[in-house]
């Protein structure tokens, strides 16, 4: 089978053949960068992709001030915000507005979502910026997602800096895997602009919750049961999400996100 991730290049089925290739040092080895976290003066693993700040609840309101390198560069009301490395500038950022950055830039991307300002725009700072998300609020309490895996409970602040050593990559020579990826992403977001509000939101809840049921979705979401249905219809056409049984219950249908092939 062919491998459908941004940074794959040989599935693990196929890898024994590409063993000689290993040997005979027929590659490159590329230099990625990553961000350094702390939630609340605590540290965090370093991620590769994307550091997001949300309320614990979706659609949910959340208020913060980011600041970078010490100035307030904005003071906000938004679903969430994203910060994103140049690899994971292609994922969850992108769906949510963000620019696509090509790997090589050394720059971080940094996306409110939703924003009640809608001349919100995403900005771009250096990769040695320090970049601040500060007086967090909302409702219920809020959620740091780590490359869209792991949550902390955040109370104030988190803080995002360039971390060294930078993640290193294998490339194979003469392959275009990165770009005719890149490609294909591309295409997703111009299809992603012309889809109703309602499949978006199931669309990033899934992508940052799991595989999830309807009845969890609704849960999530606060979208009517009707509005779900319709949106997960939608998604299941354009092939963009999946779905399967419940490995706990046969009677039960989960709906996870569809691989990008």
């Amino acid at each position: 089978g062919e491998s459908s991730g941004f940074l794959a290049q040989v599935d693990l089925r196929e890898f024994s053949s590409f063993v000689n290739v290993l040997k005979k040092q027929n590659y490159v080895v590329e230099e990625v960068p990553r961000l350094g976290v702390k939630i609340d003066g605590k540290n965090a693993y370093p991620v590769l992709n994307d550091v997001a700040v949300f309320s614990s609840k979706s659609a949910m309101l959340m208020e913060h001030t980011l600041r970078v390198n010490g100035e307030e560069v904005w003071h906000d009301n938004s679903d969430g915000i994203i910060v994103s490395t140049p690899i994971g500038s292609s994922a969850y950022s992108m769906s949510a507005g963000g620019p696509v950055i090509f790997q090589d830039s050394q720059v971080f991307g940094i996306i409110s979502v939703n924003s009640l300002d809608v001349t919100r725009r995403p900005i771009i700072v250096s990769n040695t910026s320090s970049i601040e998300i500060d007086d967090i609020s909302a409702r219920l309490h809020c959620e740091v997602v780590l490359d869209g895996l792991d949550r902390y409970k955040v109370n104030k602040i988190v803080e995002c800096t360039q971390f060294l050593p930078a993640a290193k990559i294998i490339r194979l020579k003469k392959d275009s895997t990165a770009i005719s990826a890149l490609a294909k992403k591309v295409h997703l977001a111009e299809e992603l602009l012309s889809m109703p509000p309602s499949s978006k939101l199931l669309l990033k809840t899934l992508e940052y919750e799991g595989a999830l049921t309807q009845k969890d979705l609704a849960n999530k979401t606060l979208l009517p049961d009707r509005t779900v249905r319709l949106a997960l219809s939608h998604l299941l056409k354009k092939g963009y999400v999946k779905k399967k049984v419940s490995i706990r219950d046969a009677r039960q249908k989960i709906y996870e996100i569809s691989k990008i092939e």
